[in-house]
């Protein structure tokens, strides 16, 4: 009961938050004209500095029995690390890349660093992996 509650309520605030911003980034588009960023633009660079290292993330725990958590918090560091440093160093190209290439390449260096990383440590054992990877099948029920 205490989750459910705590759950609408961040539902609600993300909700006013969201609505704030979109209401901030009309006003602001509506003062500068046309030569302004707009709300698209802006979505897609925010987009770019988290989505690419939570779906890498997602297809690294898919179709792998091999995956681990150690790969996982490797993967996804390193891609927002570098996506961080090409948000603040990079200026209006990162790495001489549009903001748009920034999630696919978070993407394959969450994966492909994840995937390495997780060959240093044993794979997790069947229990671990059971139901959740593609292929295995689901635990049986404990009822």
């Amino acid at each position: 009961r205490r989750d459910l509650f705590w759950a609408r309520v961040a539902t609600v605030g993300f909700g006013i938050a969201a609505t704030l911003g979109a209401l901030y980034a009309a006003r602001e588009a509506q003062r500068h004209g046309e030569g302004y960023r707009g709300i698209l633009d802006t979505l897609v660079l925010w987009l770019g500095y988290f989505a690419g290292a939570l779906l890498g993330l997602f297809l690294l725990g898919m179709p792998s029995r091999r995956a681990n958590e150690w790969g996982a918090l490797w993967g996804v560091g390193t891609a927002s690390l570098g996506t961080l440093l090409a948000a603040t160093l990079g200026g209006e190209r990162p790495f001489g890349f549009r903001p748009l290439w920034l999630a696919p390449v978070a993407l394959v260096v969450t994966y492909v660093v994840g995937d390495l990383a997780s060959r240093l440590r044993p794979p997790p054992g069947p229990l671990q992996i059971s139901g959740l990877v593609r292929g295995e099948p689901s635990p049986p029920d404990s009822a």
